[in-house]
């Protein structure tokens, strides 16, 4: 029996992309290039892109929406979210990280792509302050139990806590504002 693993961070980038609208291989590689919008935070090769349209086509999660003539070259085959992929990234982008080192990879990704989707973000962001906070405490404890004496690790971990949840305060407050600024 072949056990399903989780999804790596760039093929839940593409299935979301996924669930905006269909698209073709080559103009989701645009998208997750490096100067792509969402590139710029995980970039996902053209390779690979096709190479996860096989995997997530293979859970079920995307589907062959359209197939359109190439410009001089193979038919383009746009393809889709399936109902099960849809709901799967619903719930992926509301899940906060948990681990300080995927705050600047998979939450900066999910709030993009949130926006990206026009919802909202002030969820994931509340979520996210709370694991955030719970981090901290736990490396604060860990630092006291060491005196003066505090890893470097520990130390460095704390500092990029304070950095991620001072960002994440930040974009609670602004998104606040946006909202009442539109409810105006």
């Amino acid at each position: 029996m072949r056990v399903k693993k989780e999804l790596l961070l760039g093929e839940w980038a593409v299935l979301a992309l996924l669930c905006e609208q269909p698209r073709h291989g080559y103009g989701l590689a645009a998208l997750t290039s490096r100067e792509g919008e969402v590139g710029r935070i995980w970039t996902v090769r053209q390779p690979l892109v096709y190479r996860t349209f096989e995997v997530l086509r293979e859970r079920g999660l995307i589907e062959v929406a359209a197939s359109k003539p190439g410009q001089g070259g193979p038919a383009r085959v746009e393809m889709t979210a399936t109902r099960d992929g849809r709901a799967m990234v619903d719930e992926w982008l509301y899940q906060p990280e948990q681990r300080l080192r995927n705050l600047r990879s998979g939450f900066i990704l999910k709030l993009v792509l949130l926006k990206r989707r026009g919802l909202t973000v002030s969820p994931l962001l509340e979520q996210q302050r709370a694991r955030i906070e719970d981090i901290l405490r736990d490396l604060r404890a860990e630092a006291s139990g060491h005196g003066d004496e505090v890893p470097v690790i520990v130390d460095w971990r704390i500092s990029v806590g304070e950095a991620a949840l001072e960002f994440t305060e930040k974009a609670i407050k602004n998104d606040r504002s946006a909202g009442d600024h539109i409810s105006r």
